[in-house]
């Protein structure tokens, strides 16, 4: 390389240096020179109506008389913060009396009120109860689980159920319910035949998720575990031991939502319970406790509604704080303003305040509105997903996790001040969840303040 050439590249290297420090000096002092503002959003403490978590109400428990028979079809509960679910947990006889006649309208003459107020429903659909029928007449050798002939035609029934309401959004969750008294699993037959009803709700129902109750044992649970089948827990508070499953709820909850029911709540009201030493009456502290042990996305009213809301006011508030999950923004942070055509970069802090993961997920939406209402710009971080907001140790909050989105400005927008809103939902930027915060649109997004566009 020649002397001369030599020299003229180090004279360019120089000057771009130079240049290139005299730009970091300007973005340094422009960066130094914008106002943001920052806010710290105050969780409202009430009771959020979610989808995949909440309160669970019995429309049906094992027979037609309880829990529903006080309200009409139409009740689905929205003056309760929080109440989410109805809960058929009715027999197979009731549906199909006769070989091939279906009885759904027991279901969905109520259901469809509850899928219409943006709410879900949930099944146990059982083989055998404290009466004659659970299992049809028509299958002539009564509640034999592993007779061929019980199997072969529980097989038809589960085909038919499935095709009406597997993978339904509003569907909940489905028990696997055909084992034992109440479909609550404990029975005198070999956990293969346990094994057997479960595969068979496999076979059929490919899409909504399944549930067994820990009371089918350590080894069937943990093959429906293998299986993406989640856990519950029957008649919780009915033992002189608190938390008195003997499987592991911590191999289940980190992945997919678990379930408790209370025992009825008149029962225990009236001390019949055998831990009645510890617990006289009815314990708030001791279900809360259950919450946490189990990180419960879904808590019964095992009983009356309109008892419990009356006498369990309290109960209903703490828990609506910590039953499945509560996204919560910490903080936000935005320019004041921002130049027409730039981009506008919006740093949040989240954090999870209950105690199970949104296992659905969902991403972090910023939207600027006008003054009627109508979205003008709106950005979406498809790289953070809540469901990665992981609950904190018992009664903590979450870790705060940073993220980031970025709008850009579009160019005909005109120059004034637009309301700035926050939202979670689908990849699209349509919202799904509730956040805890008052000044919403309507629609699930929630008012932050407000950004100025400038020319």
């Amino acid at each position: 390389m020649n002397i001369s050439f030599k020299r003229t590249l180090n004279v360019l290297w120089v000057k771009v240096c130079l240049v290139s420090l005299f730009l970091l000096h300007c973005t340094t002092f422009k960066a130094q020179d914008i106002e943001y503002i920052t806010i710290y959003p105050k969780d409202n403490q009430k009771g959020l109506n979610n989808p995949n978590m909440g309160w669970y109400y019995y429309k049906y428990d094992n027979c037609l008389e309880k829990y529903g028979t006080r309200f009409p079809d139409n009740e689905t509960f929205d003056y309760w913060p929080g109440m989410t679910t109805a809960y058929y947990r009715i027999a197979w006889g009731h549906i199909e009396p006769k070989k091939g006649e279906f009885h759904w309208e027991l279901i969905d003459n109520s259901a469809k009120y509850w899928i219409a107020a943006g709410k879900q429903i949930c099944f146990r659909l059982t083989a055998l109860e404290g009466y004659d029928g659970a299992t049809p007449e028509w299958v002539k050798c009564g509640y034999e689980p592993d007779n061929p002939i019980f199997l072969e035609a529980l097989d038809h029934f589960l085909g038919e159920f499935a095709k009406r309401y597997d993978g339904k959004e509003y569907v909940a969750y489905i028990d696997v319910g055909s084992i034992g008294i109440w479909g609550e699993g404990h029975h005198d037959c070999p956990d293969e035949v346990r094994i057997k009803h479960i595969d068979l709700y496999l076979k059929h129902f490919k899409n909504s998720l399944l549930v067994v109750s820990d009371d089918m044992g350590p080894d069937v649970c943990a093959y429906a575990r293998s299986k993406g089948i989640s856990i519950r827990d029957d008649s919780v508070m009915w033992h002189e031991k608190l938390f008195p499953t003997q499987v592991s709820y911590d191999l289940y909850w980190p992945t997919m939502p678990t379930i408790i029911e209370t025992c009825h709540y008149d029962n225990i009201k009236g001390k019949k319970n055998p831990w009645a030493k510890t617990y006289p009456t009815w314990s708030d502290i001791a279900l809360l406790a259950t919450i946490e042990e189990y990180h419960a996305s879904w808590v019964s009213v095992h009983g009356w509604a309109d008892d419990f809301w009356k006498e369990r006011q309290k109960c209903i508030h703490e828990a609506n704080l910590r039953i499945g999950y509560r996204l919560q923004l910490v903080k936000a942070k935005w320019p004041k303003a921002v130049t027409i055509g730039n981009q506008v970069v919006f740093d949040l802090d989240w954090r999870n305040a209950a105690v199970a993961p949104c296992y659905k997920g969902g991403y972090v939406s910023i939207s600027l509105l006008d003054t009627k209402g109508n979205v003008v710009c709106q950005g979406t971080n498809i790289r953070f997903n809540v469901k990665d907001l992981k609950p904190g140790p018992n009664t903590r909050l979450g870790k705060i996790q940073n993220c980031m989105v970025v709008l850009t400005i579009p160019m005909n927008l005109l120059p004034k001040e637009y309301r700035v809103y926050v939202s979670v939902g689908d990849r699209n930027g349509s919202p799904i969840y509730q956040l805890p915060y008052d000044e919403s649109d309507g629609n699930k997004k929630y008012y932050l303040g407000n950004i100025s566009i400038i020319k």
